[in-house]
């Protein structure tokens, strides 16, 4: 088996590119494996099973040129993690003080 199907064979194993954070796994791999942004892009969109927000996010939108080996979370992911955890420390001391 050579490099190439080493790597169809990886992305056929993460396909469902359901998520940004699965997308963006699987863009890093590819970097990694010496793809450009544009060479990573059309394997996953020839390997794999994307979302309407998947798609739009880092396709359409161009999202998929801002991912690089450097960072373990894209920028916008981890805003979106961060505005998440606010809410369910909210969620959490709202709940704690109607209990008291």
């Amino acid at each position: 088996m050579d490099e190439e199907d080493i790597i169809i064979q990886h992305l056929q194993e993460h396909k469902e590119c359901f998520d940004r954070f699965s997308f963006d796994n699987n863009m890093r791999y590819l970097l990694k494996k010496g793809y450009n942004h544009d060479e990573a892009k059309d394997m996953i969109l020839c390997h794999c099973e994307l979302s309407a927000l998947t798609f739009q996010e880092r396709i359409h939108n161009e999202g998929y040129l801002k991912i690089n080996l450097s960072e373990l979370i894209a920028k916008d992911l981890r805003q979106e993690m961060k505005q998440e955890q606010q809410k369910q420390l909210h969620r959490h001391l709202r709940r704690r003080h109607r209990l008291n």
